[in-house]
């Protein structure tokens, strides 16, 4: 208990006082507000059907944005976020595409 005392000081979080309930956690996804059939299906395929699930659904890709550069400074085979200014577009004309 000490232990989570230092770590509330340290942080400044108010003392609460309602307790854990790890039963929650078994709790369907659908109980999240937002979270309807259709993004509890999605959920499902990913693994997640109860709120516990979601606490281990880790993304499979990470994107660094402190690895901006510029475009002229890119090498190849890097992986990078480009910083682009578009200065022009065009819409392509209908008609017949070229193969």
């Amino acid at each position: 208990m000490k232990q989570a005392e230092s770590a509330d000081a340290l942080l400044d979080l108010p003392e609460s006082d309602v307790e854990p309930d790890p039963e929650a956690l078994l709790q369907s996804v659908t109980v999240l507000h937002g979270v309807g059939p259709k993004i509890a299906e999605k959920l499902e395929t990913l693994g997640a059907t109860t709120i516990g699930d979601l606490l281990y659904l880790f993304p499979r890709r990470y994107e660094d944005y402190s690895l901006l550069k510029p475009i002229n400074r890119l090498t190849y085979g890097e992986q990078v976020t480009v910083i682009g200014t578009i200065w022009q577009t065009a819409r392509a004309a209908p008609g017949r595409t070229r193969s």
